[in-house]
C-alpha cells in the first residue's frame, strides 16, 4: 500500500494521468523435451511428464497485461536473446520479461547456446528445441492478449 501510494504520487507529479487501467492475465504451460540423462526429483513432478516415452518439461509462463504494457515471466534463467526477440515481436508498447518467478527450473538457453556448450547448457534440463517452443508459444499467446 505504501509503495503503491508513492508510485501514484510520482506519476501524478510527472503530469501523467492514471486514467482507466485495464488488467488482463493468463498462463500458458509450454511442454518441451527434457534431457533424459538428468535426474528429475520428485519435488518437481508437477513440472514434468512422459508422453509416448518422451520426457517433457512443463514450463509455466505467466502473463500480465496492464493497458499497453505486457509483463511475462517464467521460473528459469532465460538467455536474453529469446526475451529480446519476444519484445521485438510484441504488439505492445512495453514488453518486459521477468525470470526466476515462482521457482527456478534452471537455465533456458538458445539453440546457439547449446551448440556453443558451457555450464548453462550442460546443467539445463531442456534440449535445443526449447527456444522454438517458447518463442512460438509466447508470441502466439501475446497476440491473443492484444484483442
Amino acid at each position: 500500500m505504501l509503495l503503491g501510494d508513492r508510485v501514484l504520487s510520482a506519476v501524478r507529479s510527472l503530469g501523467v494521468g492514471t486514467g482507466d487501467v485495464t488488467i488482463r492475465h493468463g498462463e500458458k504451460v509450454v511442454e518441451t523435451p527434457r534431457k533424459p540423462e538428468l535426474d528429475w526429483p520428485e519435488s518437481l513432478a508437477a513440472y514434468g511428464r512422459t508422453d509416448a516415452g518422451q520426457l517433457l518439461v512443463r514450463l509455466p509462463i505467466r502473463f500480465v497485461r496492464i493497458n499497453d504494457t505486457l509483463i511475462w515471466s517464467a521460473p528459469v534463467e532465460m538467455f536474453c536473446d529469446i526475451a529480446m526477440d519476444v519484445r521485438e515481436r510484441s504488439p505492445f508498447s512495453n514488453t518486459f520479461y521477468f525470470g526466476y518467478t515462482n521457482g527456478w527450473l534452471g537455465y533456458l538457453p538458445t539453440a546457439k547456446g547449446f551448440e556453443e556448450g558451457g555450464y548453462e547448457t550442460r546443467t539445463s534440463p531442456f534440449t535445443p528445441q526449447v527456444e522454438i517452443d517458447v518463442r512460438q508459444a509466447v508470441t502466439t499467446f501475446i497476440d491473443g492478449l492484444r484483442r
